[in-house]
């Protein structure tokens, strides 16, 4: 389910200004009195098999959404996977997918046609053998990107106006008069 937002400040950045999504994974965010029910990232869990370089989503759906690609054949493979992730992939995700490292954690971001989705994924292998799997997880962090671009946003700009904030008023305001302060005039 996905609930729409509206961002409630004009000065705020281009991606603020656009509604938002909160995201929820099976559940619905509410709000009862004064208590808030936070809502959970997306997330869904994936299988690798290494033997046939075959990955498996527990949930297709949110496989599909927080990658971007159809429904039906959402990143099977490690090489579409990999194919997905905007940059370069992290030395301790390509170590632990070729098998060197037991676990790993990072975060990227995936090119979808919107623009992109950031996400979170940790996992690490199980079994022995012809059994070995690499089990993973991939979570959502839009949310989290969301609150700490509203935080920078919010470190230099006065929220009721939008404008500069008095102390990055100030910064700047120095900044402009630093030449004329080196020439000996005052500004």
């Amino acid at each position: 389910m996905v609930v729409r937002v509206n961002a409630r400040h004009a000065g705020a950045p281009d991606t603020l200004r656009h509604r938002t999504a909160v995201e929820t994974a099976g559940g619905a965010a509410s709000e009862s009195g004064d208590k808030r029910q936070v809502a959970r990232p997306l997330q869904t869990l994936f299988e690798f098999d290494p033997a046939t370089g075959a990955i498996h989503w527990a949930d297709k759906r949110v496989a599909a959404h927080l990658t971007g690609v159809n429904l039906e054949d959402p990143a099977s493979t490690r090489a579409s996977f990999d194919s997905l992730i905007a940059g370069e992939t992290t030395a301790e995700r390509k170590a632990a997918f070729d098998g060197v490292a037991q676990s790993y954690v990072c975060e990227y971001r995936i090119a979808t046609a919107d623009g992109g989705h950031w996400v979170e994924e940790r996992g690490g292998w199980i079994g022995a053998g012809d059994s070995r799997r690499l089990i993973g997880v991939l979570v959502s962090l839009e949310n989290q990107k969301r609150r700490e671009e509203r935080l920078s946003w919010l470190a230099t700009n006065d929220e009721l106006t939008g404008l500069l904030n008095r102390s990055h008023l100030r910064l700047k305001i120095d900044e402009y008069l630093a030449p004329a302060k080196s020439y000996g005039r005052r500004g």
